[in-house]
């Protein structure tokens, strides 16, 4: 698994392992590129509660530029995760459209942002214990969730 902040540091990691002596060995058998996504249902509330205790109010001046740094603050860790010193490591592809009647994307944006809170509540009592990346793709490579 390789994490990198652009498609070109990806190759370039890519070309340089293809020059090594291990390449000759090994055979890739399948391949799977996918985008850190950064799920923004919680975020704002959250970083408007951090200025809230802080004692920053809405209508204060520069309330909108510091919400702006706080989010931005809140959310470099999951856009750029360190790799986890963890022995073990698991995926599960989940597609958020599940046939042709029941599409995530159909709901209300306020009964969506009700589903992810509910299911952050219970990721957070693994919190220290499990490291979450988020990675979404449409239409790159050969997988497809459906």
């Amino acid at each position: 698994m390789h994490w990198r902040p652009s498609l070109e540091a990806l190759r370039r990691d890519e070309v340089a392992f293809e020059r090594t002596r291990l390449a000759a060995f090994l055979q890739p058998t399948y391949s799977y590129l996918s985008v850190i996504e950064l799920g923004t249902y919680e975020l704002t509330e959250h970083a408007g509660a951090m200025l809230d205790r802080r004692g920053l109010k809405r209508e204060d001046a520069g309330y909108e530029e510091a919400l702006r740094t706080e989010m931005e603050r809140m959310a470099r860790p999951r856009l750029y995760p360190g790799v986890p010193p963890r022995r073990y490591m698991s995926f599960y592809p989940m597609s958020k459209r599940r046939g042709e009647q029941v599409n995530w994307f159909d709901l209300p944006a306020g009964e969506r942002a009700e589903l992810m809170r509910g299911h952050g509540t219970i990721g957070r009592k693994y919190a220290g214990q499990v490291t979450q990346v988020i990675s979404g793709s449409v239409g790159l490579d050969d997988w497809s969730g459906e």
